[in-house]
């Protein structure tokens, strides 16, 4: 039987002092950190998910504007009337039919408005990083192993949210 380890999202930017950070991240990743250093070479496999994003991506503000051409604020819901309405609209024109129909298909699915997050993961930003002690413990790993970690890339589409690795 072989051992395989799963970190979702284990960024700078989601613990203490990041831009959308997690209450006990911190210590979560100090834990993490010492299973890895614990088992060590009895993990077989290590794959990790990044949260990866441009600025200018769906869920955060600078897509978006209202009529004074303001963005919205983090946290704000967007809904799909405040779409068709023009309450909110993308700021490239090109993308409105888009907007439009991304957020109907979002409600429609009967679990999500948009949300605007805070930015985060921005692709080559300090956030986007792997947590410190993690990082170390996983550098430690492959040395211990002389194996690859296996990186999956998520949100980089700009046009969709994805809260997971395996959908959008």
């Amino acid at each position: 039987m072989s051992t395989a380890l799963l970190l979702i999202d284990p960024q700078v930017d989601f613990h203490e002092g990041g831009s959308l950070a997690v209450p006990g991240a911190i210590e979560d990743a100090q834990r993490i950190a010492g299973v890895i250093e614990a088992l060590g070479a009895s993990i077989d496999a290590i794959y990790v998910t990044l949260d990866t994003h441009q600025r200018t991506h769906i869920a955060h503000g600078l897509f978006w504007e209202d009529a004074e051409g303001e963005h919205p604020a983090p946290f704000s819901i967007i809904s799909a009337a405040d779409v068709e309405e023009g309450k909110w609209r993308p700021c490239n024109p090109a993308l409105a039919e888009h907007a439009k129909s991304y957020t109907k298909a979002l409600e429609a699915g009967g679990r999500f408005q948009l949300c605007i997050w805070p930015e985060h993961c921005i692709l080559g930003s300090p956030g986007h990083c792997i947590q410190d002690s993690i990082q170390q413990a996983l550098h430690e790993w492959i040395e211990i192993t002389k194996k690859q970690i296996s990186f999956v890339l998520k949100g980089q589409n700009v046009l969709t949210e994805m809260y997971s690795a395996v959908c959008a």
